[in-house]
Formats: C-alpha cells, sequence, structure tokens
C-alpha cells in the first residue's frame, strides 16, 4: 500500500499541522482531533519504574499492539526504543506489549510486559514505559556486511562494514577481520572513526575499533576493484568476523556473496548467499539474509521514507529479525506485510550529496520448512519517497539446487576428498588451481591459500580444525566452485 496510503496520520507539533487519511485521501485536521500514546522501552537504571534523564532507551526487543480487539497483530521494532499510535477516535481502545528478545534474558529483566485497554482522548497524550532493568553485564558485538555498489567489470565497487554494540555496556576495544574475494584488489577502507585503525592485510584488512559505546556503531566503506576479466555473472565473496565469544556469536560473523553485474539500478534488493543455495548445506537453523538498497535519485532531498516489502508464502514471518538499518527506523510487521519509516530523513540528492544519498534496511528470515531442490524463493520491495510513485525493485530468486555445479558453474570441475576428512584432503580440479579457502559454518575464514604455477591437484591440512562442517571455497581459471566439507 502507498506511503501516502497507509500512514493514517502525521503529525507536526511544532507547525501545528496534523494529516490524516480519510477513504485513502489526504484531509488536513486539526491537532486537537487526534490523540497520541508514546510508547517507550529502557533500562531501569534505579528501578524506580520511571524513565529519568539518567536512564536510556532498551532496543533489543519487540513491540506489539492490537486495536479494539480485532484479531490484527502489529509487530513493531524501533531502532529509538520507542514509537507512537496516532489515535483519531478517542473510543479506540488498544492492548499493546513489549517483549525482550530471548538471548537477551539472562541478562536482563522485563519488569512490565503489557498494557490493556488503553485509550487516550483527542488532543491529549498518554505515555507508556516499559522498564527493563539490569541481572548482570552483558555484552554483544553484531558484525554486518552490507552490499553498496555492486561489482561490475574494470569498475570499483563497495560494501559497508558494520559494527555495532548490541549490549547495554561500553565495549573497551576489539578487532575485525575483513577477507575479500581473491578475484578483487582492495583499493581502500575509508570513514573510520577517530582513534579506530586499520591494517591491511595480503587478503583483506584489520579494523581495531575503541571504545564503542552501548547501542553505537562504527561502519566502514570498502573500495574493491573489479577486474576486467571477470563476467557478468560470476560471484564474489566477501566475509567479515569477530573473533572473541560474546553474549550472541551468531551475529559475530558474515558473508555476502554478490553476482557480477552490467549496468545497476541503486534502488534493488539482494539475498547474501547469491542466487543459488545448495540444498543439502542449507539446515532448518539457516537464515536467508536480505539487504534492501534505497539512493534519493530526484532534485530535492526526501523528508520521508518508506518501504514495504510483501514476503513471499514460503517465508517464515514469524522469524523475521531485524540485523541493521542505516538510518533511525521503525520496523513493523502485520502478517506477511513488512513496512519500514524513516520519517524527517531529509535524505539528501545524490546530485547534492552523493555519499548520503544512500540508505539500506538489513534483516534475516527463515525459509519454511519443506523446501526442495528447484524451489525458488522471490523478493522484491516498494520504495516510497515522499509522496512520489513507487519505486519497484529488482525481484531477487533465490533458489535451492543439488549443488553449484550443475547451474551457471558446469565449467567448474572439482572434486575433494576424503569427506568427511580426517587431517589430510585432497582437491583434484580439472582446470588450473588459483586458490582454496576454507570456511567454518558461520562463515569465518579458517585458512586461504594460493598457489602459483600450473596445479590441479592440492593437498591441504586439516589436521588442526575442529570437529564440524565447513565449505570449501576453490578458484581456478574457469571460475569459483564451493563444497560442503565434514570434519570428523
Amino acid at each position: 500500500m502507498p506511503f501516502n496510503q497507509k500512514i493514517y496520520a502525521r503529525v507536526s507539533f511544532g507547525l501545528f499541522t496534523c494529516y490524516s487519511v480519510v477513504e485513502l485521501n489526504l484531509v488536513a485536521k486539526n491537532c486537537t482531533d487526534l490523540g497520541v500514546i508514546k510508547i517507550n522501552a529502557f533500562l531501569d537504571e534505579d528501578s524506580n519504574g520511571l524513565f529519568d534523564n539518567s536512564d536510556i532507551n532498551y532496543v533489543n526487543g519487540v513491540f506489539t499492539y492490537e486495536k479494539n480487539n480485532d484479531g490484527i497483530i502489529h509487530t513493531i521494532q524501533s531502532s529509538t526504543g520507542y514509537f507512537t499510535i496516532i489515535s483519531d477516535d478517542e473510543n479506540d481502545y488498544y492492548d499493546i506489549g513489549f517483549s525482550m528478545f530471548s538471548e537477551y534474558s539472562s541478562c536482563y529483566t522485563l519488569t512490565i510486559s503489557s498494557f490493556e485497554n488503553e485509550s487516550v482522548t483527542n488532543g491529549s497524550s498518554i505515555t507508556r514505559n516499559f522498564p527493563v532493568t539490569k541481572d548482570q553485564p552483558c555484552q554483544d558485538i553484531g558484525v554486518y556486511l552490507i552490499h553498496s555498489v555492486p561489482p561490475r567489470p574494470g569498475f570499483d565497487y563497495e560494501n559497508y562494514l558494520v559494527i555495532k554494540n548490541r549490549s547495554l555496556e561500553p565495549i573497551a576495544s576489539g578487532t575485525i577481520t575483513f577477507t575479500h574475494d581473491p578475484l578483487v584488489t582492495l583499493n581502500s577502507v575509508t570513514e573510520v572513526d577517530a582513534g579506530n585503525s586499520v591494517t591491511t592485510t595480503s587478503t583483506g584488512f584489520t579494523l581495531d575499533f575503541v571504545n564503542l559505546l552501548s547501542g553505537t556503531e562504527e561502519r566502514v566503506l570498502i573500495s574493491m576493484n573489479v577486474p576486467i576479466s571477470l563476467n557478468i555473472g560470476d560471484l564474489l565473496t566477501n566475509s567479515a568476523s569477530y573473533s572473541v565469544s560474546d553474549l550472541l556469536v551468531d551475529n559475530n560473523n558474515s558473508v555476502i556473496t554478490e553476482t557480477v553485474v552490467g549496468s545497476y539500478d541503486p534502488n534493488d534488493i539482494i539475498e547474501s548467499h547469491g542466487q543459488y543455495i545448495v540444498f543439502n548445506e542449507f539446515t532448518s537453523d539457516d537464515y536467508l539474509y536480505y539487504t534492501i538498497r534505497f539512493q534519493n535519485i530526484g532534485t530535492a532531498e526526501a523528508i520521508d521514507i518508506s518501504i514495504d516489502n510483501l514476503l513471499n508464502s514460503q517465508l517464515d514471518k514469524a522469524s523475521v529479525i531485524m540485523l541493521n538499518v542505516s538510518h533511525d527506523y521503525v520496523f513493523m510487521r502485520v502478517d506477511d506485510q513488512l513496512t519500514w519509516q524513516f520519517n524527517n530523513i531529509y535524505l539528501p540528492s545524490d546530485d547534492v550529496d552523493e555519499p548520503n544519498s544512500h540508505g539500506y534496511v538489513n534483516y534475516k528470515i527463515k525459509p519454511l520448512m519443506g523446501f526442495s531442490i528447484g524451489d525458488i524463493i522471490p523478493n522484491k520491495a516498494d520504495i516510497y519517497f515522499d509522496f512520489n510513485p513507487v519505486v519497484v525493485t529488482n525481484t531477487f530468486e533465490t533458489e535451492f539446487v543439488a549443488t553449484l555445479s550443475n547451474k551457471s558453474f558446469d565449467k567448474v570441475k572439482i572434486s575433494i576428498y576424503p569427506n568427511p576428512v580426517g587431517d589430510k584432503l585432497f582437491i583434484d580440479a580439472k582446470d588450473i588451481i588459483k586458490s582454496i579457502a576454507v570456511y567454518n559454518i558461520s562463515g569465518r575464514l579458517i585458512q586461504e591459500t594460493s598457489f602459483i604455477g600450473v596445479q590441479n591437484k592440492i593437498e591441504i591440512t586439516t589436521k588442526n580444525m575442529s570437529q564440524g562442517a565447513y565449505f570449501v571455497k576453490v578458484i581456478t581459471h574457469s571460475g569459483v566452485s564451493y563444497k560442503k566439507l565434514i570434519k570428523r
């Protein structure tokens, strides 16, 4: 539903003008005709139940509300820890709830979880607080690779690396390791915060950060060059990892696979695995990782931006989890409809301030169980800049395949053995092997070796690898192939 139709009220108390939707047509309304319910989750440092000046908002949870017991549950996530409900009928009543993400239950306690039958009179506002108290200190770093400019032969392409302190404790220091695809070269790492440092390596770089405060993030821009020898359809895979074992280790690694393209639209959607996923290598615990990217290519700044994303029926709508977003937002899910609102974003146009004309949302979601080889999951988004016509992204299709070599990788013929492996692994290829990389199941690079000269058969040691599942990435002169490896 378009932005100017689905947002039923916009309030600007500073200008004393309000807007509401009546039968999908905008009409002006006096502010006294509207009521406001302010909903707030916060860390209650002094355990007095009040949101004092020293308290900070709590963002690691989900708000819900239901209006007039209509059975429609609105699920809200907010980057600020609060949101508002605008009511244009004082006879309406709301059931409002808040729940923490389960992984934080050992660290914090939610003292109030719901309010029922809440209503507000026209022209007034009320506040409902959800206090959270601390049981013990917990630290949690989230690492996210976000695509910015896609790879094109002969051009530079870009990823953002985002390191976010998702806990309520400051983190004094840490190190992130970034590894780029061997087929590209690293140009630069920019937009590094003062006090942090970058050290380049033969395969990428390390980022040392200091004094990362609660809820803050470090976002750096990575520029890489794509050689002209690559073809449209080739795959490039980059990874980033944080080696410290903290509260939630699942978000300590990020892997992104992008397809080399020709021309591109700056408003698009991708999934981090790439177009094909090997069926036997994707379990019920695995997620799909979507990034929706937007850019203001108009002639004036965009005041409000909204994104609609209607989930395919093969996706588990209840499993969606927000990971990272470029700007402050409110995210709402109603059934299988996802909506992001960026109110008062004032995103500049690209001809005025190109570097800051971009934005994105990044989330993960599970497919419903029962998918099989040959199944295709499509996903697309509708983007609204103020009241302009909708911008529709591409439709990204994820296909489950028996093996990657059955698709566009037929020319890459490799075999690995023994599998399961003990102390030594052998790789045979029909073409010259350029490099071999081994990743753990979370996407962290375990070992990587490049080869000079003509070698079609390689032996690598796996003696020091722990038991479990791994991915082996083999790059030959013909292309790239991935194999799943089990270490016994």
